[in-house]
């Protein structure tokens, strides 16, 4: 094989020429301490290192011998000959390229767990990093990432200098800006299929990917893409959150939206001044994104904003301030909503109003509602009587979301009203919760 090489002109790797010196080492059992010095440091090693170099080696061959060796490989035509095929498909794929590194990196690992000196640990650390690239390029991230935890093992458990600082070397290598952009561009082409390994390897590689997985996330519009990118940034927790802020300013409404719902998944003890900021947002569904994100960061400062929205005549933000209450349960502007139903003047937008609150506060069934409930219920007094009365049925309807304790006083006010409406279903739920009736 080296004679080859020699004829062909090529360049034997220095990961082998590396290799072979290791394993020299390796095998070197001699007691004389002599013969144990450093072989780095030896001339004649030097000289061996330049033969395998393909611009030193015509310094120790002559032309006339190098001519000899290569007409050894050509025919009558001056062409080279094929060399004698050995290997059956089925041994060729053991040796490529791909193979030949995962196999090379297993071995040197397994090596790594004998006892060995620093010098040929750390050597042998040295040739794995230079196999990462081509491991990536080769698509082998599985491998990768268990060479990356055994490689974080090792340093866990290594009290010796050289060591540890060979493996806290390799392990940064991981997040080299080549090794991360070289991942960037893999993850944007594999579209919306889905590689666990690959995924896996990117949150091992650490925080250094976060800035590109953004950056693919925001330009997504596809769902399916947007999702897979998603969650794997999700997984990064408050690192996320915090590179998420610092990409909001000077985003559009719906990339903004994005990095909002990123935070609102990530958390983490974070500054909320740039999202407090969008408080005041134009866009509606920018500062609804907003109000939930510091209600998921336990941040007060949505909350008065959000019941100036419950407050307002617009329905474009009295209905997401509604869902927002309902879906976060809001017990603070929950006991306070009984103070926005209308009685004395309702219009049909506000008897819609009036029935959204009576049930959204019937899913919640706090009992210090009641009292404010029991004014509605025996309010008489409106210019909207029709409407009032239909208020006041629908308030019956939900007494059953609330503890029987403390309804009791209410249905049975229920069952004397002139409505019948009311008695009806003041009847109907003593009949459901099999309370006694009281004349």
């Amino acid at each position: 094989m080296l004679t080859q090489t020699l004829i062909d002109k090529k360049e034997i790797s220095p990961i082998l020429v590396k290799l072979l010196y290791l394993f020299y080492k390796l095998g070197d059992n001699s007691n004389d301490q002599d013969d144990r010095k450093d072989l780095i440091a030896d001339p004649e090693w030097e000289t061996i290192k330049e033969l395998f170099n393909r611009e030193g080696y015509d310094k120790y061959l002559s032309q006339e011998y190098a001519e000899q060796l290569d007409s050894l490989s050509m025919n009558s035509t001056g062409e080279h000959l094929n060399p004698i095929a050995f290997l059956s498909s089925d041994y060729l794929k053991s040796i490529e390229e791909s193979n030949v590194n995962r196999h090379l990196a297993s071995a040197l690992l397994l090596l790594m767990q004998g006892d060995i000196d620093d010098q040929l640990f750390t050597g042998f650390v040295e040739i794995i990093v230079q196999l990462i690239p081509e491991m990536i390029e080769a698509g082998d991230y599985r491998n990768l990432c268990t060479i990356y935890k055994i490689l974080e093992k090792h340093l866990s458990e290594f009290k010796r200098p050289d060591a540890s600082s060979a493996l806290d070397k390799a392990i940064k290598s991981f997040s080299k800006d080549s090794i991360t952009t070289r991942l960037a561009k893999i993850y944007e082409d594999q579209g919306d299929r889905h590689q666990p390994d690959l995924e896996e390897l990117i949150l091992l590689t650490g925080t250094s990917n976060l800035p590109w997985l953004i950056e693919q996330y925001l330009k997504q519009t596809d769902a399916a893409m947007t999702k897979n990118k998603f969650g794997i940034i999700s997984k990064f927790g408050s690192q996320a959150s915090r590179m998420a802020i610092s990409k909001l300013p000077g985003n559009d409404a719906r990339q903004t939206m994005m990095l909002l719902q990123l935070i609102q998944i990530c958390r983490g003890v974070i500054p909320t001044l740039e999202i407090s900021k969008l408080l005041q947002s134009k866009t509606i569904e920018v500062s609804c994104e907003a109000i939930k994100t510091l209600l998921c960061l336990r941040d007060d400062t949505a909350v008065p904003v959000l019941w100036k929205m419950i407050n307002s005549k617009d329905d474009h933000l009295f209905n997401p301030a509604i869902k927002i209450i309902h879906d976060f349960k809001l017990k603070e502007l929950v006991v306070k909503l009984p103070q926005i139903i209308k009685t004395f003047y309702i219009t049909g937008a506000t008897l819609e109003r009036n029935k959204v609150i009576l049930k959204l506060l019937g899913k919640f069934g706090h009992t210090a509602v009641i009292l404010p409930l029991n004014k509605i219920a025996t309010t008489k007094a409106s210019i909207t009587p029709a409407n009032l009365r239909q208020t006041q049925e629908y308030l019956y309807r939900t007494l059953a979301g609330y503890p029987e304790s403390s309804i009791n006083e209410l249905i049975h006010k229920g069952l004397r009203s002139r409505n019948k409406q009311i008695s009806i279903i003041c009847r109907e739920l003593l009949e459901m919760r099999q309370l006694p009736v009281i004349n």
